[in-house]
């Protein structure tokens, strides 16, 4: 069994929109399907968080924004948002901001 941390199903839903044979595809299917055509050779044992991050990247390079698509509303409301937890937690709030 792969660790959580490792399988790649996790990205399955955000790549179905563009590649829906994928629907289907194993942890090491995604490996070698993002590996070819982003171009890179992210091993199976690099953690999710690094290895969506640079296939991400990768894409967006080759004009694929729209696989991980954030608006420019989106990136202001998320920018927003941590500017208020982070005043909140400067501040020693125990609860998050509304």
């Amino acid at each position: 069994m792969i660790p959580a941390h490792l399988d790649r199903r996790g990205i399955l839903p955000i790549l179905l929109a563009r590649w829906p044979l994928l629907a289907r595809a194993t942890s090491d299917d995604a490996t070698a399907f993002l590996n070819r055509q982003t171009g890179l050779d992210v091993a199976p044992d690099v953690p999710n968080s690094t290895a969506f991050d640079r296939w991400r990247a990768a894409l967006a390079a080759q004009g694929m924004v729209g696989v991980w698509t954030e608006t420019p509303g989106e990136k202001v409301a998320r920018q927003a948002r941590g500017d208020a937890i982070k005043i909140a937690a400067d501040r020693g709030d125990t609860e998050l901001p509304p």
